[in-house]
């Protein structure tokens, strides 16, 4: 069976909707490079605020937009081209992946137009990570790569919490989705560092190898996950380290962070090797915020009042 990279070499049609990555990692990045300075514009009350006063922009819609739809595009920018590696399926391309990006353009045009908190925005909103869901559902079921199912749940969750957040849950399904989306970081940060760790010092010819992912790892995994999803319902419970709390570091959270230096400390004469390559700094400067998210969950006394800050 050819190769994810063959395929894409053998196909024909626009280049654009060879592969899942090109799309979406171009129009997400560019989405976002627009959404900052519009948001900042609005948010310090210039010129630009009154321009655009009649679209109701709001901390939520910026704060909803930033995680569904510029790192919902990442997300599936990602995993359509990294899912085919998994599963040995042919990758989405062509005419289903231009559709499939253009309901992730329409939710984005959905939410720029004054109607944006109505039914038939929300809807248009919506559809792209239901249908994306879908797909990584179809692709991890049919080509039997149970190892990925967590996968699939973490897409399910934040097209779940999407659908919360146009119901009006905006400060719960917020937290929500920016936890979905750090385990997600976790999960697959935490097997593939490793793994292309040990291929890049195979190719330099060194010795020390770090080792494969493995159920402390996991373990590690699932207490954030658990963490997050205490800090996304009850902000203010022993399981983030919030204010009810009598010491913030006795949580989930707290044995998150804790745990979490494992994997990083166990890799960390490996990843001193590669400081030299900027393509790897950034991998285990993205995993080091991770462990730092942990440890400000651990340590912050969370304020309810406030809802969510961004």
């Amino acid at each position: 069976m050819a190769t994810t990279a063959q395929q894409m070499r053998a196909f024909r049609g626009l280049s654009l909707f060879s592969a899942g990555f090109r799309p979406f990692y171009l129009f997400a990045a560019a989405w976002s490079a627009l959404m900052v300075p519009l948001w900042i514009g609005i948010y310090s009350g210039g010129q630009m605020s009154g321009q655009m006063s009649g679209l109701r922009i709001d901390v939520a819609w910026h704060a909803h937009e930033m995680l569904f739809g510029y790192i919902g595009g990442i997300i599936a920018g990602f995993l359509l081209t990294a899912v085919p590696n998994w599963t040995g399926r042919l990758p989405v391309t062509g005419v289903p992946l231009a559709l499939l990006f253009g309901l992730w353009a329409i939710g984005r045009m959905a939410m720029l137009s004054p109607a944006h908190d109505g039914l038939t925005a929300a809807l248009a909103d919506c559809a792209f990570l239901c249908v994306f869901a879908v797909v990584i559902w179809r692709e991890i079921l049919t080509g039997k790569n149970w190892r990925n199912l967590p996968v699939a749940v973490m897409v399910s969750l934040l097209a779940l919490a999407n659908i919360a957040f146009h119901s009006g849950e905006t400060q719960v399904t917020i937290r929500l989705a920016l936890g979905v989306i750090l385990t997600l970081v976790a999960l697959i940060g935490g097997r593939i560092i490793p793994s292309f760790t040990t291929n890049w010092l195979k190719k330099a010819g060194m010795a020390l190898m770090p080792p494969a992912f493995n159920r402390r790892d996991l373990l590690v995994i699932v207490m954030t996950a658990v963490a997050l999803l205490g800090w996304a319902v009850a902000p203010a419970s022993i399981w983030s380290g919030g204010a009810r709390s009598r010491r913030p570091a006795g949580s989930m959270a707290g044995a998150s962070a804790g745990g979490g230096d494992w994997p990083h400390a166990r890799n960390r004469c490996c990843g001193s090797c590669m400081s030299v390559t900027p393509g790897w700094s950034l991998a285990w400067s993205c995993w080091a915020w991770l462990r730092w998210g942990r440890r400000s969950i651990r340590r912050a006394r969370c304020r309810c009042r406030r809802g969510f800050t961004h």
